[in-house]
């Protein structure tokens, strides 16, 4: 409803340009995502008033059930989803991208994105491109990667977001990803006495007081007045801990002592944190 009435209120100015929609989910920072109604809902939007869509679903293939979906399916004509190979392939330093653009939005549109990158970054290099294509082949064994490392991200995730709400923190359980957002406004009056007003503040204090480093939300474009932070729980060692997920098989559920097992350094600083 809020979208259907800024696209109104943008149309009744008189605005007869493109109006486009970024929309990223799983979330960054946030690791939230979206139901296939409220996708639905989006979409229905954007065709009514006319939208591009840019999903960027880049952490779509880390959603913790495995069962993203993506808005293109209720809006093909209108959306370019972006993905890419770094973060579903535990591959930080292979930055390899992808735009899915329909047929829809024409030739001149492609021929003018390709024209915008092309002056932007330069061609990817051959060893990443050959990864790409063995990374994008969809055999059992990619399969059941993306079913270890979902399953192990789930397990850590709930872990972290119950450990911060038992300690007063306010967070929602993640969907996806391996990103939380938590926020500490109920702790606004013993952290201003401490002389923390700024998210930076208390990320730089945090750091300093128990070693613990997270990102302020000063840094994806909040207020500084905004007491969160985006949180990555994946200080451990991947391929250590798929292969003990492998191990175990996945006909048996991770429990508790895997994180204490696979992912101690996540713990600890769950623990520092809530005690600070």
């Amino acid at each position: 409803k809020k979208l259907d009435k800024v696209c109104t209120l943008i149309r009744e100015s008189k605005h007869d340009g493109v109006i486009i929609l970024v929309h990223t989910y799983p979330g960054n920072p946030d690791g939230l995502s979206y139901t296939k109604n409220e996708l639905k809902e989006i979409a229905d939007v954007a065709k009514k008033h006319n939208i591009i869509i840019i999903s960027d679903e880049i952490y779509g293939l880390l959603e913790h059930n495995g069962k993203h979906y993506s808005i293109s399916n209720y809006y093909p004509e209108g959306t370019i989803v972006s993905t890419g190979l770094s973060k579903w392939a535990g591959a930080g330093g292979w930055r390899v991208g992808v735009a899915l653009i329909p047929d829809a939005l024409g030739t001149a549109f492609k021929q003018a994105m390709i024209g915008l990158a092309s002056e932007t970054y330069s061609s990817v290099t051959a060893s990443m491109q050959l990864a790409a294509i063995q990374a994008y082949q969809h055999t059992d064994e990619i399969h059941d990667f993306l079913k270890h490392q979902r399953r192990i991200l789930r397990l850590i995730g709930q872990y972290c977001a119950n450990k911060l709400k038992a300690g007063g923190v306010n967070v929602y359980h993640p969907d996806g990803g391996f990103y939380l957002f938590p926020e500490f406004s109920r702790f606004q009056k013993k952290l201003a006495a401490m002389g923390i007003h700024t998210s930076s503040q208390l990320t730089d204090t945090l750091l300093r007081k128990t070693g613990v480093a997270i990102l302020p939300a000063s840094a994806f474009g909040m207020f500084d007045h905004v007491l969160a932070a985006r949180l990555a729980y994946v200080d451990f060692d991947g391929i250590k801990a798929i292969a003990a997920s492998e191990e175990i098989g996945l006909n048996n559920e991770l429990d508790d002592t895997f994180i204490d097992n696979h992912a101690p350094k996540v713990k600890e600083g769950i623990f520092e944190l809530t005690k600070w």
